[in-house]
């Protein structure tokens, strides 16, 4: 096994043992055609070349890996050209090519892949009929041909379209044409049961010890356009027909998919009434019939649908009242638009001419979905106690003053909570005693809090008031053990003075707000290495943080791993403080764009596990200090926009940075940048031997990992465990008590 996945790395192409099983250099700066070299790995399992800049097209030669290859992944380069028939193996499982140039034909080899459960070609070029011939696999699961040119009819006489396992079918974006008939999803089992489908794949990688590659795919969920992946897979089923000319009535059919979350049939010239038979799937969450021409009334059994939480129903020739009921009334008035004869709330249309009759029907409504929503909420904390997890989701309007009266909370997430930029009374939250997590970050209000609001809730630990005007007294003093602090984008002007008494704090996050002046030295002095988490098997805390230049999420047990300062976007200035040097477990450290003048302390070189480091944006002067190349597991570095010179020292971890981590700093000079010290033809020279010292390093190194465990290249991949988003893990909490 060999991955070198989320690096840096760049041609030329690692010569590779014949004897790999497993190998991915995704997330790379690879460039060119793929090499055929890769074709000589005749025991090759796994082939992962994703998110690089491959191009050319896919090479014949992977006919080699007929008898071997399970899983090839080519997603998110520039390969165009066919797909060469020959280039299937027999014995493939996953096939992702998604995002590429490829033309022509689907290859209609694919159907001797008779194990192939994951299939996503989705934004090539591919210019075919609808295949068919894919019905003929037993395993297909996920099917996704959108965004190509794929085109005529998606029914056809005498060949019935049964897909028993698949669990999404995306075919968005295309030429699709033509009438479905009524019983056009009457042989699709996996979606119209609870069945649980074996996803082979990954345990078959698991099972060689890998347990680095996750499939993904995109979909268009509550009208956002979302990434899935890994775990994902075995909990959506997903229908996406949009953005096609298909016409005709919707099957009825679509009512025996029991078990689907997610139905998207907008944009297309489908006619007629819509189904009653929708109120029949009871576990869909998004519904999208916009763009058509459906006529009719919106059936009222819709209202009963409890996860209903997103649906569209606007540009269609609709008429009639809106049905009552929470998840119908709840929408916002876009979701009905371009009905000329549709009325009632949310419109402003009334129904029949009678206002006050309008009115009371509106209050009616407007009681029975309080009195609904009381009785969900009272149900999920009954069903999960002292936990209200309602972040990052669709609600609008003002926050509920009767959340106040849960006074046996303790977890608390209304983050992204749409007030319409009005008021909020913060006060609702002073009877929640025992809150111990609390999440009102970028809840959308024109309101400023003060801070000092929250001194009350004494068993505070985690507390993110992101998004939101704060306003600091800088007498504050709050009494709670507060361990996780984000107070990112609040309007804060001085550094918070309280958090001097703050000794449990283990994350810290305060960037781009308008501070001015010097970090305190006292800060430094918190003892800011730990996070203990509260680890209940199912709930996951989650926070954002920036590391190696990309914003991810940290999530569950990254909290026990992840030690990390960041104080960016801000306006501090005069030197680091050389106390940093203390933090030897710290991992990541942020200081970018502020004011820092001075030199870069040789002391950063006691930080032994740090892996990311940002220094850019600043005013720093003086040399790199030649002992950062000593940091075995610095993967990033950025020293731009600074007033750095001399020469960038030598060393693996510096030189193997991209040039724009050191550019605008107009008296540096070397590898990578292309300016020279001193006389070209010694710097030329230094720079051969320095490269050439790099390379026997990686060698050596390359050399001693697979001398230590044989035919097994070790590394750290940090990575993969922050790539979850908090909408999984709100899917952990509920899905795993199902």
């Amino acid at each position: 096994m060999l991955d070198i996945s989320s690096n840096t790395f760049q041609n030329p192409f690692p010569l590779l043992p014949v004897s790999l099983m497993y190998f991915s250099c995704s997330d790379n700066r690879f460039s060119g055609e793929i090499s055929r070299e890769i074709c000589k790995l005749v025991y090759l399992d796994t082939l992962v070349l994703s998110n690089n800049n491959f191009n050319g097209s896919i090479p014949r030669c992977f006919e080699n890996f007929n008898t071997t290859l399970s899983v090839l992944n080519l997603r998110n380069n520039s390969i165009s050209g066919v797909f060469p028939e020959e280039s299937i193996g027999a014995y493939l499982q996953s096939l992702d090519v998604g995002h590429n140039k490829i033309s022509g034909e689907l290859p209609k080899s694919l159907i001797n892949c008779t194990r192939l459960e994951f299939l996503n070609v989705e934004d090539n070029i591919f210019n075919d009929k609808f295949p068919f011939w894919l019905r003929l696999l037993p395993n297909l699961q996920i099917l996704v041909l959108r965004s190509n040119q794929f085109h005529g009819k998606i029914f056809s006489f005498g060949a019935s379209l049964i897909f028993p396992k698949l669990r999404i079918f995306d075919i968005s974006r295309n030429l699709f044409t033509g009438v479905l008939p009524s019983d056009y999803f009457a042989g699709w089992s996996a979606m119209s049961s609870d069945v649980g489908i074996v996803d082979s794949t990954p345990v078959r990688i698991l099972g060689r010890g890998s347990g680095f590659y996750h499939r993904s795919v995109a979909l268009t969920n509550k009208g956002l356009n979302m990434e899935l992946v890994g775990s994902g897979f075995k909990i959506y089923k997903s229908i996406d027909v949009s953005g096609n000319r298909i016409e005709g009535d919707i099957p009825i059919s679509i009512g025996l998919l029991k078990e689907l979350i997610v139905l998207n049939m907008s944009n297309n010239v489908f006619t007629g009434g819509i189904p009653p038979s929708l109120a029949s799937l009871t576990n869909l969450q998004s519904l999208d019939l916009s763009q058509n021409r459906l006529s009719g009334e919106i059936p009222p059994e819709l209202g009963k649908l409890t996860f209903l939480a997103r649906m569209n129903f606007s540009y269609n020739m609709l008429e009639g009242p809106i049905p009552q009921g929470t998840q119908i009334q709840s929408q916002n008035s876009s979701s009905f638009a371009e009905n000329p004869g549709l009325c009632g709330f949310p419109l402003e249309e009334t129904c029949g001419g009678k206002e006050e009759e309008a009115t009371k029907q509106e209050e009616d409504g407007e009681k029975e979905e309080k009195h609904q929503v009381i009785s969900w909420i009272s149900a999920a904390i009954g069903y999960l106690p002292g936990v209200l997890a309602l972040g990052e989701n669709n609600f609008n309007g003002p926050i509920p003053r009767f959340i106040s009266k849960l006074v046996g909370l303790w977890y608390l997430d209304l983050a992204l909570w749409n007030t319409e930029k009005g008021k909020v009374d913060f006060s609702i939250f002073l009877h929640l005693k025992s809150l111990t997590f609390l999440d009102l970050s970028y809840i959308n209000t024109r309101s400023r809090v003060d801070l000092s609001l929250f001194s009350d809730l004494m068993s505070l630990g985690y507390l993110d008031l992101s998004g939101i005007n704060l306003k600091v007294s800088p007498t504050l003093h709050l009494l709670s053990p507060i361990e996780i602090l984000t107070l990112s984008s609040c309007n804060i002007a001085e550094f918070p003075k309280f958090l001097e008494t703050q000794t449990s704090l283990s994350y810290l996050d305060i960037s781009s707000n308008q501070i001015k002046g010097q970090v305190p030295k006292w800060l430094w002095r918190l003892p800011l290495l730990r996070f203990e988490g509260r680890d209940s098997g199912n709930l996951y805390n989650s926070v954002s943080m920036t590391a190696k230049g990309l914003v991810m999420e940290l999530v569950g047990s990254g909290f026990t791993i992840y030690k990390t300062i960041d104080v960016s976007g801000n306006k501090l200035q005069g030197d680091i403080p050389e106390s940093i040097s203390l933090l030897k477990e710290l991992i990541v450290l942020n200081m970018s764009n502020n004011a820092f003048t001075g030199h870069i302390s040789p002391s950063l070189e006691n930080l032994t596990n740090l892996q990311s480091l940002d220094l850019s944006q600043n005013r720093l002067s003086g040399e790199i200090p030649p002992e950062l190349g000593k940091l075995t597991f610095l993967a990033r570095m950025n020293f731009s926009y600074n007033m750095l010179e001399g020469l960038i020292p030598q060393g693996t971890q510096i030189q193997s940075q991209s040039s724009s981590s050191f550019a605008q700093n107009p008296m540096l000079c070397g590898v990578p940048l292309q300016e020279t010290c001193g006389r070209g033809d010694n710097a030329t020279t230094q720079e051969q031997e320095d490269e050439d010292g790099e390379k026997d390093q990686v060698l050596s190194w390359v050399a001693a990992a697979i001398g230590y465990v044989p035919g097994v290249f070790c590394g750290v991949v940090i990575g993969h465990i922050l790539s979850s988003y908090k909408r999984d893990w709100f899917m952990k909490i509920f899905h795993s008590f199902a």
